[in-house]
């Protein structure tokens, strides 16, 4: 991918890359060696990736410390579909469980329980994520897939040593 992204020639400043695991949800397309089954395995493969870019000349790509998990977990943040239902994420259309309401004749967001349920899911309340040291690096994760307890940790978590001496040299080539 790098290599082909060399070949276009482009400025370095006009894009960004993002990498980022794709998990697979009750609604993924069902690909055979798609998805990690793990998240120590995509960690190894995450691993990989940045050895590319730093081989490549680019700053890796790496999580970086946030308020929360993703994007879907922000006040007031929702898919719309078609039919003004309101839903937890890209991941969770269609399903009633995910369903935090919908959107009324007037314009107006219509909130129901799954979405006070969803706005009360703390990571504080998770035992092990609250006492783990990667905290505020990933702020527990994916809500959707705690919600299915389907714990994934992000993947400097599983190569941390090497992790950090990498932001070190690039932090001492800049």
């Amino acid at each position: 991918f790098l290599d082909g992204i060399e070949k276009m020639n482009i400025e370095r400043g006009k894009y960004v890359i993002h990498v980022n695991n794709a998990h697979e949800f009750d609604t993924s397309e069902k690909i055979n060696g798609f998805y990690f089954d793990t998240a120590y395995e995509y960690g190894n493969a995450y691993d990989k990736v940045q050895n590319s870019f730093i081989k490549y000349g680019y700053k890796f790509p790496r999580n970086y410390t946030k308020k929360c998990g993703c994007a879907f977990e922000m006040p007031n943040t929702f898919l719309v579909d078609c039919d003004l239902k309101l839903y937890f994420c890209t991941s969770s259309e269609k399903d009633d469980f995910f369903c935090q309401g919908y959107i009324n004749d007037e314009g107006e967001i219509c909130t129901n329980e799954n979405y006070l349920k969803r706005r009360n899911l703390s990571v504080f309340h998770d035992d092990e994520c609250k006492n783990c040291i990667f905290l505020p690096m990933c702020m527990g994760g994916c809500n959707y897939c705690r919600m299915k307890s389907e714990k994934y940790c992000i993947p400097e978590k599983y190569f941390f040593d090497d992790f950090v001496k990498k932001l070190y040299c690039e932090a001492k080539q800049e």
